[in-house]
């Protein structure tokens, strides 16, 4: 995180899982707050977390922490939509490229068909004035 962070933050995401496993609220309070800590200290900046657990898993009490899976899902999937997105302009472009390669390709073999045409007849030609005489 240390590494990606200075190019990467805005795209980072800190999820902490399991949560529902965390007897009660003050313990909750208690490692977020720690986690929270050990990120700034580290990363040296703010950053967002997103506590997630499974609401039915919750041993005890309700928790007063917002579980924020959707969100997770949410933040996960606009970036596969964004990533695909790239991925179909990129394939896009490389298409056009390929095309216009093809294009060039095949005038470059119209050209060398013509030349070889023209060689072939000049050497019939010139076999039948040799030959022929």
């Amino acid at each position: 995180a240390q590494k990606l962070a200075p190019k990467h933050f805005a795209r980072m995401r800190f999820i902490v899982g399991k949560f529902d496993t965390v007897r009660d609220q003050q313990d909750r309070v208690n490692v977020i707050s720690q986690i929270s800590q050990q990120i700034q200290n580290h990363i040296q900046t703010n950053t967002q977390l997103f506590p997630i657990y499974l609401p039915d898993k919750v041993k005890d009490e309700p928790l007063d922490i917002p579980n924020q899976l959707q969100a997770v899902c949410d933040i996960m999937s606009a970036a596969i939509d964004n990533r695909v997105q790239d991925v179909l302009v990129t394939l896009e472009s490389d298409c056009r490229t390929i095309v216009e390669l093809a294009k060039v390709m095949l005038r470059a073999t119209a050209v060398r068909r013509r030349q070889n045409t023209a060689v072939n007849v000049l050497r019939v030609l010139l076999g039948v004035l040799v030959f022929g005489a």
